[in-house]
């Protein structure tokens, strides 16, 4: 399996990706039920220059498909994770291999701090971050992952082998455990990888 870096041109691709999930997967990924307009304007304010968005192919689609995605939100010395996988292509370790690339990308700009944040439910991501060797500190019903890059030390991810300077391999089981939804009115924040959450 490989991650590619998606660049502007991509944003029908990416914005098809996030309107086929579903309810229960939209308030894991976003922390509310997202509603169609808020993805669109969540996906239209996207900065590509500044952050990074990398994908994994759907397998058998035709053209620009991606069955996941994560979306690595930079600022000048943290970066954070929001990644979805669609529920067919789940326990393939996409989610994995996605999460996997984010770090490594961030930490070859020299960024000090890596963080994700998720429900407290969602057990897919926290074996994710727990197994890049990430901190997890839950309080109530939300949960914090971060990773430190002190210094020059080295980035180690699992069961990762480097295809070319975009792609990336990596195999780990993930599901998405479920939960009652409740719709809200969004407000994704540009520059922020889509509310901070995440489903896989």
């Amino acid at each position: 399996m490989f991650t590619v870096r998606l660049e502007a041109s991509d944003r029908p691709a990416l914005l098809a990706h996030l309107l086929a999930l579903g309810n229960e997967d939209r308030r894991l990924r976003f922390g509310f039920v997202a509603r169609d307009s808020s993805i669109k304007r969540y996906v239209q304010d996207m900065d590509f220059d500044r952050d990074a968005v990398f994908g994994v192919h759907s397998t058998g689609g035709e053209g620009r498909q991606f069955d996941g995605i994560t979306h690595l939100a930079l600022t000048k010395q943290q970066a954070e994770i929001g990644v979805s996988v669609l529920e067919h292509a789940r326990g393939q370790g996409i989610g994995t291999a996605l999460v996997s690339r984010a770090a490594v990308h961030a930490r070859n700009l020299g960024i000090d701090m890596l963080y994700m944040q998720c429900l407290s439910e969602n057990g897919a991501i926290m074996r994710i971050a727990r197994a890049l060797g990430m901190t997890v500190v839950t309080t109530g019903r939300d949960s914090q992952a971060t990773l430190a890059f002190p210094g020059e030390r080295a980035l180690r991810v699992p069961q990762m082998r480097v295809a070319d300077p975009i792609a990336l391999c990596d195999a780990a089981l993930c599901d998405t455990p479920s939960a009652s939804a409740q719709t809200q009115s969004p407000q994704p924040l540009a520059g922020h990888a889509g509310a901070t959450q995440n489903t896989v």
